[in-house]
């Protein structure tokens, strides 16, 4: 299209907007420092957070509360692991696009980093298709935009739920954090339970707490563990293994949601903040 100085093909564009989130640019603004405002969490400086994927009237709060655990900080990009929910490869997936488009803007991502990083790991591959299905890292998107203008993003989705994957996602996530250490934060996200498991938040929140990655992966692989996400989640704890102070923020049968949320929908939320031995 004429006079656009970034072609339209390459931008990755929002498929849950109005429904997930406002797709009103100021409604959606007023929405983000409004959740924000009201968490009682205290902004920090964490260098990884937890937070969940679904819409904002459900989760809202604890995204915001994993957001601002982390808002103290200098942030020039963003790393944001996100499960797949369909067709799962045995792999991650990087975009092709160069941006990502939300209500308040355009997001670059590192095509730079991504590039390096692909060229050391064949395995690792690029998909808009695979993308644009995919919700999952839209819906942190506008908070980054909100608390870190200017940072840049590395969406990776990440494939089937098997030691080799979370092996690579951990390489890939160890490589692209040590390359600008002090400003980047670590994104993860999942929702904390599915419907037809109501003990697994008391699990999965006990595991995280205790940094058990291999419990996580076991119970993932033995399917005790099914909330999507949770061998994310054990990529992170493996990363950060050894010093890190991790710390349950908030979590929805503890929390209020914001106004007009349904108690309906069986699945349960958390925001966890990771910080390095010395921070936070």
């Amino acid at each position: 299209m004429a006079g656009l100085s970034i072609r339209e093909e390459k931008i990755r564009k929002p498929i849950v907007d109005g429904l997930f989130y406002p797709s009103n640019a100021e409604r959606l603004k007023h929405t983000i420092t409004a959740l924000l405002s009201g968490t009682a969490v205290p902004p920090g400086d964490a260098s990884a957070i937890i937070c969940p994927h679904a819409a904002y009237s459900y989760a809202g709060t604890h995204i915001a509360s994993a957001f601002k655990s982390a808002m103290a900080r200098e942030v020039e990009k963003v790393i944001i692991l996100a499960p797949l929910h369909r067709d799962e490869g045995e792999t991650l997936v990087l975009p092709e696009s160069s941006h990502f488009r939300t209500p308040l803007g355009l997001l670059p991502v590192d095509q730079i980093l991504a590039d390096e990083l692909c060229s050391m790991e064949p395995q690792l591959e690029k998909s808009d298709a695979v993308h644009t299905e995919e919700h999952c890292i839209e819906v942190q998107l506008p908070f980054i935009q909100h608390l870190f203008p200017g940072a840049s993003i590395l969406p990776l989705l990440m494939g089937r739920r098997i030691p080799d994957t979370v092996r690579l996602a951990v390489e890939t996530l160890r490589r692209g954090f040590e390359m600008k250490r002090e400003t980047t934060l670590v994104v993860v996200t999942t929702n904390l339970s599915s419907q037809r498991n109501r003990t697994e938040p008391e699990t999965l929140l006990g595991l995280i707490e205790e940094q058990d990655w291999e419990a996580i992966l076991d119970g993932v692989g033995k399917g005790d563990i099914d909330s999507c996400g949770a061998h994310c989640v054990a990529a992170l704890l493996c990363l950060f293994h050894g010093s890190p102070t991790v710390r349950v923020l908030t979590r929805s049968d503890t929390e209020s949601d914001i106004e007009g949320a349904e108690e309906s929908d069986g699945i349960e939320y958390a925001a966890v903040s990771i910080s390095e031995e010395g921070s936070g």
